[in-house]
């Protein structure tokens, strides 16, 4: 006979296993079927991450000396997502957050 404490332990335990199984396969079909590509880039005085998924790209810059830069963009029709050509920012503007200078929002190129 297992005692009632050890049980709840196994009960849990399986719980935890199979949430986590669900949550990769889910995930897996996620990423195949909306298209999620995630992206680092590291420069002399940047690191950055991009993250593509369905038709937006959401972009996250560190630069030296500690600001941080928020860009989201969208793709136009028919390009595939983790490609450079034919992205186009929706609001054209680049939020900015500086420990020196603050939030501010410059125009993008």
């Amino acid at each position: 006979c297992i005692p009632d404490h050890m049980f709840k332990q196994v009960g849990h335990g399986a719980a935890v296993a199979a949430g986590v199984a669900m949550m990769v396969m889910a995930g897996q079909h996620v990423v195949a079927q909306d298209q999620l590509a995630i992206q680092y880039t590291r420069h002399v005085h940047a690191l950055g991450m991009t993250v593509d998924w369905r038709q937006h790209r959401l972009s996250v810059e560190v630069e030296a000396p500690i600001e941080l830069e928020v860009r989201h963009s969208l793709i136009s029709h028919g390009v595939a997502p983790h490609s450079n050509a034919q992205w186009h920012d929706v609001r054209h503007a680049i939020l900015h957050i500086s420990p020196l200078q603050g939030a501010y929002m410059t125009r993008s190129e």
